[in-house]
């Protein structure tokens, strides 16, 4: 029997387009799981669905449990009354192709606000299930919610007062009572999210299409997670991060990634059966049909550099749980489909345990053209024609230039190599690239929607080891997803046999 292929599209929902400062869960998110079932692509791949901190990435949120408020469609609270027309009124001027953040936030979330506290004034049976199934969450965020705002977003391990900081049980508690309408309305904003994205995600499912989530491997540390639950990090003897995570030294990066994570207690969570990455993956999965994890490698070691260090130079390799987590994980949630992000530093220890565990790796077609004496080595694993078939293929990913950005700082004689290669034109160039990585042997491939729309660098998503006020804020502008977008989207499932 012949291998079934599938095709989809990475787009964060922030990417969206729309008239209110950032992607919402509203109608232009169902125009595109439209788009998605017009043109016979199966799957719709987002980053991470969280709430956002300081430097706005979805890969450090303030939770790994909570969703992003911001995504919340007002339109949606509009047609619910909550809110009205008139409260949209004072809307700041927004760039519809960059998301500014600042701006965005100062203006959304007191609206935001008001639809919560319109909703508090009828009793919602439905919302008081929600909070009863996930108090394990909403009780801890809403507190931390309230406290940021009280210490204006600094971070809760050096600024908040300890009573706080170190949760001292007489001081939440007096916290629980003097702010208890402002943690109902953190809980209320949850609800509006996590009732918006389900609802958003049966649709996709009815239209035959399947959502890829993301969860990164590390959680940021300035979050409730740390807040909430500081023993299951590398703590030092007056209980502060010990270690954080990166990445080392490299021809890209001479002094390595800092990334400043905390690092985990492995050893304390094998104690207690993984229990609390259990409940984080098993909490994620419902909110999407695939969850990808991003860096894999990091399971069977991780770079650990000493806390306070000013670059990644001097960190070293330390191991992770290796298949003893994922074992957990298969036994307590078995029937969880995971992708693994096995990008980066890949030694037979990290092969070793990807093959265990049986997911499907990624490819990263960019990677695959290696020069070497003036011809391409053909025999390079990120070369479509090298893919096997339990592979998940991408023209790049968000941290990677988009590929005509990609495409335009090549010199020339590696362009005169790639057009001969595929034996064409700089103008039919990126339509042959998208066609050899569709017509791989990967079962998944996966493109930004910016590589189908073959735009440049200035709508990449993500340049790492950076704080670009440009990171994170790239939009979709609404005629962008045209009939002749969706004609060669089309043309490209069909030649190549996907999802058909």
């Amino acid at each position: 029997m012949e291998n079934i292929k599938y095709s989809g599209i990475l787009l964060h929902p922030t990417s969206l387009p729309g008239n209110n400062g950032i992607g919402e869960l509203g109608k232009e998110s169902y125009r595109f799981v439209d788009f998605l079932a017009e043109t016979h692509t199966k799957f719709w791949q987002t980053l991470p669905l969280g709430p956002t901190g300081y430097g706005d990435s979805p890969y450090a949120p303030r939770s790994t449990f909570a969703g992003n408020e911001l995504l919340i469609s007002l339109d949606l609270l509009i047609e619910q009354s909550f809110i009205s027309e008139k409260d949209l009124n004072n809307k700041p001027i927004f760039n519809k192709g960059k998301i500014n953040f600042g701006t965005l936030i100062n203006w959304k979330i007191p609206i935001l606000f008001k639809a919560a506290e319109n909703f508090l004034k009828k009793e919602n049976k439905d919302f008081e299930e929600f909070i009863k199934i996930n108090s394990f969450f909403l009780d801890d965020y809403s507190m931390f919610m309230v406290l940021s705002r009280k210490y204006n977003d600094q971070r809760w391990f050096s600024v908040w007062d300890k009573k706080y900081a170190n949760r001292e049980e007489n001081a939440l508690k007096t916290l629980r009572t003097q702010e208890s309408t402002k943690l109902k309305i953190w809980c209320v904003l949850q609800y509006f999210f996590f009732s918006q994205w389900m609802r958003l995600k049966k649709y996709a499912n009815d239209k035959g299409i399947q959502i890829i989530g993301d969860i990164p491997i590390f959680v940021s540390s300035d979050s409730c997670d740390t807040w909430s639950n500081p023993s299951l990090f590398n703590l030092d003897s007056e209980g502060n991060f010990s270690t954080v995570s990166g990445c080392p030294p490299d021809c890209f990066c001479p002094t390595g990634q800092l990334w400043g994570n905390p690092t985990y207690n492995w050893e304390k969570m094998k104690k207690n059966k993984y229990s609390w990455w259990i409940k984080r993956i098993s909490e994620v999965a419902k909110t999407c049909d695939i969850l990808r994890i991003d860096h894999f490698r990091g399971f069977e070691s991780y770079w650990s550099i000493k806390a306070g260090s000013l670059n990644a130079v001097d960190g070293i390799w330390e191991k992770g749980p290796g298949y003893s987590l994922f074992k957990q994980i298969k036994k307590e949630i078995p029937n969880i489909k995971i992708i693994a992000e096995d990008l980066g530093f890949i030694t037979d220890k990290v092969e070793k345990l990807l093959k265990e565990t049986n997911y499907p790796g990624m490819r990263i077609q960019i990677f695959g053209y290696e020069k070497i004496n003036g011809k391409f080595n053909l025999s390079n694993n990120y070369l479509p024609k090298n893919y096997p078939y339990n592979t998940v293929a991408y023209t790049g990913t968000h941290d990677n230039q988009t590929l005509v950005g990609w495409f335009n700082t090549q010199d020339e004689e590696f362009k005169n190599l790639l057009l001969k290669y595929y034996n064409t034109n700089e103008n039919k160039i990126f339509d042959c690239i998208l066609l050899d990585l569709f017509s791989s042997n990967a079962k998944y491939t996966i493109i930004p929607i910016q590589d189908l729309l073959k735009l440049d660098d200035k709508a990449r998503m993500n340049t790492p080891s950076t704080c670009s006020d440009h990171n994170w804020t790239w939009r979709l502008e609404k005629d962008q997803l045209n009939q002749k977008i969706s004609k060669f989207l089309t043309f490209l499932n069909e030649k190549s046999k996907r999802n058909f």
